[in-house]
């Protein structure tokens, strides 16, 4: 029954005799002597490598590796740099959006006569760019007709004229 791999049991398994106990199975191997050379327990001289070529391959590969690891640095600081600048400018770009946003829709809001909600546009468009004088120019107006409503308004034009001064 060649081949047979099923889980059932087997007439080989089942038909073996058990062994008697303390009888000798086979000849045991006789004893070999070492060999002559051997029997001297001296150091064995070491036996060299190819330690040069090894050497070698190794210096080149760490040459390498360090070529490759000084290129993608280089590559690294350029793309951050140019990543750098890119994300400066479309920061520019937007601050200007938000900016002429603020401005037109403060103004708006003066033209319907709401003027605490131009106030706020014109402080939001002041903290984007403090040095423009058209902003600093429509602060001061607003904060002026604010001033006639509420003193708290007043306090706050004085501070924002010494500021400016």
């Amino acid at each position: 029954m060649a081949g047979y791999m099923g889980f059932g049991m087997q007439t080989w398994v089942f038909k073996r005799r058990p062994r008697k106990p303390f009888t000798k199975g086979g000849r045991i191997s006789s004893f070999y002597p070492l060999h002559q050379n051997l029997r001297t327990f001296k150091p064995k001289p070491k036996v060299k490598e190819n330690s040069k070529g090894i050497e070698l391959i190794l210096a080149l590969a760490v040459i390498i590796l360090s070529l490759s690891i000084f290129m993608w640095i280089n590559d690294f600081v350029e793309y951050s740099e140019q990543h750098r600048i890119s994300v400066e400018k479309s920061m520019l770009r937007m601050e200007d959006k938000a900016f002429t946003f603020l401005m037109a829709s403060g103004k708006q809001e003066l033209m319907s006569n709401d003027i605490a909600a131009a106030y706020s546009e014109f402080i939001l468009a002041y903290k984007i760019r403090p040095e423009d004088e058209e902003v600093n120019q429509l602060l001061i107006e607003t904060l002026s007709m604010l001033c006639a409503e509420n003193i708290k308004h007043c306090i706050e034009l004085e501070e924002f004229l010494n500021r400016s001064i």
